[in-house]
């Protein structure tokens, strides 16, 4: 491999995981069923997973050393995996895939369901601020509040994030409607 093709690969690695930073975040469970998190990568977090009765994992991450693996250990201990591609860039997330992870979030025959990115901090928060707001009827403020606690990172790298979070805090059509029954909000 030439000195080029080492540095475009970790320039590309760099730019992928531009929104993660080094943490340990525990495994949290943000609504009846919906649990967050961190990439599980031991036995023993798997094991923990499943203990909680999670019988679903979504992930979010985007490189694919990182989900084949961790698919082949979820199937190792029974546990379903679905994965979604959202980059952690300065770059706002695809509608379609944030979309999909959110339908994915609000399946109540995936759940328990354990939703995390690499070290369930910005995407993983971003995602879970608006389920609040889509299916549990959040005000914007208060799940962008909530993502701020959880670890989200108000940065350059995470820019198109924070831009799509804000213009995104309508409940959209296809949130809404008889099969996608509105969680209760907190007390």
């Amino acid at each position: 491999m030439g000195e080029r093709t080492i540095l475009g690969t970790a320039l590309v690695a760099g730019l992928l995981s531009a929104g993660c930073i080094t943490s340990s975040k525990p495994t949290a469970e943000i609504s009846p069923g919906i649990f967050e998190g961190q990439k599980p990568r031991t036995p023993a977090q798997f094991e923990a997973l499943r203990a909680l009765g999670v019988r679903t994992i979504l992930s979010v991450e985007a490189l694919p050393w990182d989900i084949g693996p961790e698919r082949r250990h979820a199937r190792r201990y029974g546990l379903r995996y679905r994965d979604v591609a959202m980059l952690a860039s300065p770059f706002p997330p695809r509608e379609k895939a944030v979309k999909k992870a959110l339908l994915i979030l609000h399946d109540p025959t995936l759940r328990p369901i354990y939703v995390h990115c690499m070290l369930g901090e910005d995407r993983t928060a971003f995602l879970i601020g608006l389920y609040r707001i889509y299916f549990q009827d959040w005000p914007p403020q208060a799940a962008w509040e909530e993502m701020l606690r959880s670890g989200f990172h108000v940065r350059f790298t995470l820019r198109g994030y924070v831009c799509y979070f804000w213009h995104h805090t309508r409940k959209p059509e296809w949130a809404k409607g008889p099969q996608l029954p509105v969680e209760p909000k907190p007390p």
